[in-house]
């Protein structure tokens, strides 16, 4: 995500405007499948799935003619399928569901629902 907004700036003179938007939109798409891998949404898995193959092509096809383009073509598909076994290895944590707190959160308040039940 840090190396595409990066790569967005050193290159967006020179990109057309809707090859600047296409980049501008899967970097945004990586920061909402964070933030919904961080809230444990049910959607974020799909999404996340349906992403890292999509940026994989994009910048396959962005990479220059040269030696190196099929090897790197292959690495950039080991790394969706690498990506996408640690995704399904932990897919509970996309169920839903709200997790435990952490020890260092504070406990919920109970006497806050106890007082405005006896209204």
């Amino acid at each position: 995500m840090t190396s595409g907004s990066t790569g967005l700036r050193a290159t967006g003179e020179s990109l057309p405007r809707g090859e600047l938007a296409g980049g501008a939109v899967l970097v945004l798409w990586a920061l909402l499948n964070l933030g919904g891998i961080f809230d444990h949404r049910r959607w974020a898995l799909p999404s996340e799935l349906l992403r890292l193959p999509v940026t994989a092509v994009t910048l396959a096809a962005r990479l220059p003619e040269s030696s190196w383009r099929a090897p790197a073509q292959a690495a950039l598909a080991l790394a969706v399928v690498a990506s996408w076994l640690c995704l399904l290895a932990y897919r509970r944590e996309f169920d839903g569901r709200s997790q435990a707190p952490s020890h260092g959160s504070p406990a919920p308040r109970q006497g806050i629902a106890t007082l405005d039940a006896s209204r």
